[in-house]
């Protein structure tokens, strides 16, 4: 019987694929689209450890990353229109906006509330009011 190849088999290959030979950097964009989450979790596992091992640079652009996926990143860049609305620490990211006065609400995990913020309408909706 033979089958296809599965979306998250096609993603565990590309990026097999851009690792081979030594390269200093590796940039993803939106590597988890279509996977679900334990294979993006391991996708983004992966990376970390590739990069933690060779001392390289990876970047990865994500759409919705979950609080697990999220956590594995040391440093984060949040865009609002295509300006930087911070870059930095993945850990001192929610005190700077805290500090500019935006709260995540109670249950609210950190990636999804600062999703909101680089998202205008959402920006507008929930944090600028009075």
């Amino acid at each position: 019987m033979l089958r296809g190849v599965s979306g998250g088999e096609r993603k565990r290959v590309t990026t097999g694929e851009m690792e081979f030979g030594m390269k200093y950097m590796t940039l993803m964009d939106e590597i988890s689209t279509g996977l679900d989450s334990a294979t993006a979790f391991d996708i983004i596992t992966t990376q970390r450890s590739i990069a933690k091992t060779l001392g390289k640079t990876v970047v990865i652009s994500l759409l919705q990353p979950s609080p697990e996926i999220f956590a594995l990143f040391d440093n984060v860049l949040i865009l609002n229109a295509g300006e930087v609305m911070y870059n930095g620490p993945r850990d001192h990211a929610l005190p700077y906006f805290e500090s500019l006065g935006f709260r995540c609400p109670p249950h609210r995990d950190t990636a999804d509330f600062l999703l909101d913020l680089g998202t205008n309408q959402q920006l507008k909706t929930h944090y600028l009011q009075e």
